[in-house]
């Protein structure tokens, strides 16, 4: 019994160890999935700006600016005060 006390030990060490791993390179994953959302994210602050200063050019105006901290609206219709997406 003696001698069985510390394989036991040494097999819990080794499953966490691996464990450990396992749970480490999932996160690393999500990580890259969320990395990856922020350059959609300023790719589509980009597409918005530049469709902005079309119609800006086109009506002869001034181009306006998009406060840089605001986060984009989520709803894809224009607003019409039926839903959240109102400022």
């Amino acid at each position: 019994m003696r001698s069985l006390f510390p394989l036991l030990v040494v097999l819990f060490v080794v499953f966490r160890l691996i464990s450990a791993i396992i749970t480490a390179s999932k996160k690393g994953s999500e990580n890259e999935a969320q990395v990856d959302e922020t350059e959609e994210q300023k790719r589509m602050r980009e597409i918005q700006e530049r469709i902005r200063k079309k119609i800006a050019e086109r009506r002869g105006g001034v181009v306006p600016l998009a406060p840089r901290n605001s986060q984009p609206s989520l709803c894809r219709r224009p607003c019409c005060g039926r839903h959240a997406c109102r400022p």
